[in-house]
């Protein structure tokens, strides 16, 4: 980064700039065609273990991404009134909804005769159902069969049972409803599903567009929000209510960028002002500004042509690192003449590099684009400062005026006599830590993986109110098996079917819901198919079955063409579904992925009284369920791999970001700034010494970590639990505040040095510090971290600086 003497002084380098212009150019193409995501699903392993890869495939492609909750509220209407109106506005928003190819099935418990679910399984119903299997296609079969369809007449679903038995006198169709229906449904009111206080009419939407199709997803919402806008014409009566993961995906991309564009704009307004009473000069703001965009842009532009998209984190935190590319064009401006700036720059951006670089190794996407953003970011502003700004400005164009170096000259003199400060502090943090974790027994960490989600509580429970009154399944315990398609993912679970019903018929399992109960696989259809006798062994049958009973054989006509056309059909296939309330079911349980197909099976547990108690609580035997389960199908805790997934993230990166504190500890001692600097102490008799650690550990090192401890005990002591992103914020801290500790190596009294590090440590921490008013948490934590961090850091670095030598004087 040392500029070239070649170079004209006071003139940009033509060659450079139009290399540099290129490439500016060329990343601002790439980016044109990036996609900026807020989907958590980024900070999921890459190579995730069979349990993993369930959650990995429900965040991005199963129904917990597309599946929306709609709630209608009057709450100016009086009880009766509200009840219709709420049943009506729900009917009308169901069918604008369902002739949308947005959304592939719309629930509201309206029963639609005729529907085309219904439809679907009356014709195919020989295919989909066990008459087959249970032989109700013999004389017995088919006699007793009928007998009990003909005592269920005296029902009171005899009118349309009556209408059912010419072509189905064997109750197929009934079986096969009775089969699919729900344990536990919604609340009846006025016709439609509502909540258990009878105040709020229910939708379940779900939508085409999957977790991954963000900008789809909220063209999605736009429209229920036009429809229901539609439906409520001009009586403003009534309101929608909007929760799932479409809404809390968007609500975090929009706050997330709501935060950055905000809080940019806030901490730019503020460094621009303070550059300004400082430079005194527009231009050299300008040009100040150069290594920002160049490292801010590469930087998108690298993380985009790698990983194929930009997470919102990614970015939010990126944006605030290149207020470290600031402090290379404030060290150029204000020690453009100093003999040791670019060794320490150098030497400064090399640090960040390899600590940053550290965080590529991980095997979570999410952290290994915060490394690759803050790695290049760093990289390419350092270039610029050197190859440009350092051959434009070889002589500093902003000086200290003398009455403010010698008042900060006293500052630094004053700080330096306080030597042991930063021992004790780090000592007095680490007992404050040790004495919180152990008199609470908490842990320094946040265990959820809900941490790095920006969801409110009130967002939350609205959610959790919706689920429960519309007695969706606890996804707690779940049996999956992977497949290469979606007909192998059903015969899997028709395997785990059968064996799970000894299970549940000992009672250790309440029961279960499975895929293969709604679609069974194609052998088994094509099985039933080819079993079912043709028109004129039917015919046989029936004669016979019919002997004795009211029911005549030539009544049955109907049965015997739909069992003919039967014949013919071909199998069922996860698509047919599309466009009917089932499809949601199906694809709740049959999860895509990029090469494979997921069969979920949700286990309902027992349930047993407690010893000594009146209430009831949940059995499971977990060891009893793995020992039926066939090959290839595998037992998942939701709850367990899920926080055992944070805890593996959360360990990868405490391992990463150690290792890169360690190379960057490593890198200072074995490039010491003296040798840098060609400063070795000479001994007596003109031999040059050894240069020792020892100064490094104490004057860099030391200050480091005093900072570092203090920071996270403040966190802690203000009930701040640490996130992942205070970690990261732990790694950046140590990143700018190395190269305050290498530029005060020295104990001189160059106002012009220690001026432009106050400087880049205030422009640093108002950087960081407006990133502590976010209202994303994850945004909120590096702010929390980095700012103080930077302050101590400073702080620390003056006290070891060590006295100031009286003849240095003050630079004026």
């Amino acid at each position: 980064m040392k500029p070239p003497g070649a170079a004209l002084p006071g003139h940009w380098p033509r060659g450079r700039l139009l290399v540099w212009l290129v490439l500016f150019c060329g990343c601002l193409a790439v980016i044109a065609q990036t996609r900026f995501t807020a989907d958590l699903s980024a900070f999921l392993p890459a190579a995730p273990d069979p349990a993993q890869r369930l959650l990995v495939d429900q965040l991005r492609n199963g129904p917990v991404a597309r599946l929306v909750l709609l709630g209608i509220e009057t709450p100016g209407l009086a009880a009766e009134a509200g009840v219709g109106r709420r049943a009506a506005l729900s009917r009308t928003l169901a069918t604008q909804l369902r002739g949308d190819p947005a959304f592939t099935s719309v629930l509201n418990g309206d029963w639609q005769p005729g529907s085309p679910e219904e439809a679907l399984l009356f014709r195919h119903r020989y295919l989909l159902g066990d008459a087959v299997d249970a032989d109700r296609f013999t004389v017995a079969g088919l006699r007793d069969a009928i007998a009990a369809s003909l005592a269920s007449l005296a029902s009171p679903a005899g009118l349309a049972l009556r209408e059912l038995l010419p072509r189905d006198p064997g109750g197929e169709i009934l079986r096969i409803v009775e089969r699919l229906e729900p344990e536990s449904t919604p609340a009846d009111v006025g016709g439609v599903w509502g909540s258990a206080d009878r105040q709020r009419a229910l939708l379940l939407v779900m939508l085409a567009a999957d977790g991954s199709d963000l900008d789809g997803q909220q063209a999605a919402l736009a429209r229920i929000d036009a429809a229901f806008t539609a439906a409520l014409g001009q009586r403003q009566d009534a309101r929608l209510l909007i929760s799932g993961a479409p809404r809390f995906a968007l609500e975090s991309r929009a706050q997330i960028r709501g935060d950055v564009e905000r809080l940019s704009l806030v901490g730019a307004a503020l460094i621009l002002a303070l550059l300004l009473l400082v430079y005194r000069s527009p231009r050299l703001i300008a040009c100040g500004l150069l290594p920002v965009l160049s490292g801010a842009v590469a930087a998108i532009a690298m993380v985009s042509l790698a990983f194929g998209e930009v997470h919102g984190l990614t970015l939010g935190f990126g944006i605030a690192l290149m207020s470290e590319a600031l402090d290379y064009a404030i060290y150029v401006f204000v020690q453009g003449r100093h003999p040791r700036l670019w060794q320490t720059l150098r030497l400064g951006a090399l640090t960040s590099l390899v600590g940053f670089g550290a965080l590529l190794f991980s095997g979570f996407p999410g952290l290994a684009q915060l490394g690759l953003f803050a790695g290049a970011g760093v990289l390419v502003a350092a270039l610029v400062s050197g190859t440009l700004l350092g051959v434009r400005f070889p002589v500093s164009p902003v000086r200290i005026p003398t009455a403010m170096a010698n008042r900060l000259q006293t500052v630094f003199d004053t700080v330096a006599r306080w030597p042991m400060l930063p021992p004790l502090a780090a000592a007095l943090a680490l007992a404050v830590l040790v004495g919180i974790t152990t008199r609470s027994e908490q842990s320094l960490w946040q265990s959820d993986l809900a941490a790095l989600s920006p969801v409110g509580a009130a967002a939350a429970q609205l959610d959790a109110s919706m689920r429960a009154d519309l007695r969706a399944p606890d996804l707690g315990h779940v049996v999956a098996a992977v497949a290469p398609d979606a007909d192998s993912a059903l015969a899997a679970a028709s395997r785990i079917d059968a064996a799970l019903q000894p299970l549940v018929a000992r009672g250790d399992l309440a029961g279960f819901d499975s895929p293969s109960r709604l679609l069974p696989d194609r052998a088994t259809q094509i099985r039933r198919r080819d079993a079912l006798p043709d028109p004129g062994t039917l015919r046989a049958i029936l004669d016979e079955a019919t002997r004795g009973s009211p029911l005549r054989p030539a009544r049955l006509a109907p049965f015997v063409d739909d069992v003919a056309a039967s014949r013919e059909l071909e199998p069922l296939q996860p698509g047919d579904f599309a466009g009917t309330a089932l499809d949601a079911a199906l694809s709740a349980m049959l999860i895509p992925g990029p090469d494979r197909v997921t069969a979920v099976l949700p286990l309902r547990l027992g349930v047993s009284n407690a010893s000594g108690t009146s209430g009831k609580t949940s059995t499971f035997d977990a060891a009893a369920v793995r020992a039926v389960l066939p090959p290839g199908a595998t037992l998942i805790d939701i709850k367990a791999e899920t926080d055992r997934l944070y805890r593996d993230y959360l360990q990868e990166a405490i391992v990463l970001v150690t290792i890169g504190l360690i190379l960057i500890v490593v890198l200072m001692v074995v490039l010491q700034p003296d040798r840098q600097r060609e400063t070795i102490p000479v001994t007596p008799d003109g031999q040059h010494r050894r240069a020792s650690a020892v100064p490094v550990l104490r004057r860099i090192v030391l200050p480091l970590a005093a900072a570092l401890l203090v920071t996270v005990a403040l966190l802690i002591a203000s009930g701040i639990a640490l996130t992942l992103l205070h970690l990261v914020g732990l790694l950046l801290t140590v990143a700018v505040g190395s190269n305050y500790a290498l530029f005060l190596y020295d104990n001189t009294a160059d106002a012009q040095l220690s001026g432009s590090v106050l400087l880049a440590c205030t422009t640093t921490t108002i950087g960081y510090g407006v990133l502590a008013f976010a209202s994303a948490p994850v945004l909120a934590a590096i702010g929390q971290t980095v700012g103080p961090g930077a302050v101590l850091t400073l702080f620390f670095c003056a006290c070891l600086r060590g006295p100031t030598p009286r003849h240095s004087g003050a630079t004026p």
